[in-house]
């Protein structure tokens, strides 16, 4: 009789104690993530913190808000972010999570950088973010600011798909 297979064993960081960081843009792949964030904030009771990292899009690109003023752009873009922060820390406190809501603009610096900088200054156990595994001209294994998290990160990242 053929031995079974054993599946490995699921363990989460540990982040007794520690914040979860969980990043967020809106796209589906995001609220998976934030579903898994807020069970693993309620599981090891952690306190969630939700990031919202504000890009100014290229306007040449497709999707790009049509605003012509690059002011009015990014505040189109913080306004959806504080749109999509509250549903999020709404979502927290349903599933009995406390959450701190933050947004931050990326400026000179990438997204990745500006999500490991917040992590770190927060002393946060986990990273937690989606992926949707591409971005920009050619596709990365996980998508270009998921690659970035994970290539540079000093703390445990989980990536959901």
């Amino acid at each position: 009789m053929p031995r079974r297979r054993r599946r490995p064993r699921r363990t989460a960081p540990d982040t007794k104690g520690r914040a979860i960081l969980a990043a967020l843009d809106g796209s589906p792949a995001s609220e998976r993530a934030l579903r898994e964030a807020i069970g693993l904030a309620v599981a090891l009771r952690s306190e969630l913190v939700l990031l919202h990292v504000v890009e100014d899009p290229a306007p040449w690109l497709p999707g790009a808000v049509d605003l012509h003023d690059e002011g009015e752009r990014h505040r189109a873009l913080a306004d959806f972010g504080q749109v999509l922060l509250q549903r999020a820390a709404d979502a927290a406190a349903g599933a009995g999570a406390k959450a701190e809501r933050v947004q931050r603009k990326a400026g000179r610096v990438n997204i990745a950088r500006t999500i490991l900088d917040e992590a770190a200054a927060r002393e946060c156990g986990l990273v937690v973010l989606g992926s949707h595994g591409r971005r920009g001209l050619t596709p990365l294994p996980l998508g270009g600011d998921a690659d970035g998290v994970v290539a540079t990160a000093t703390m445990p990242v989980l990536i959901v798909r």
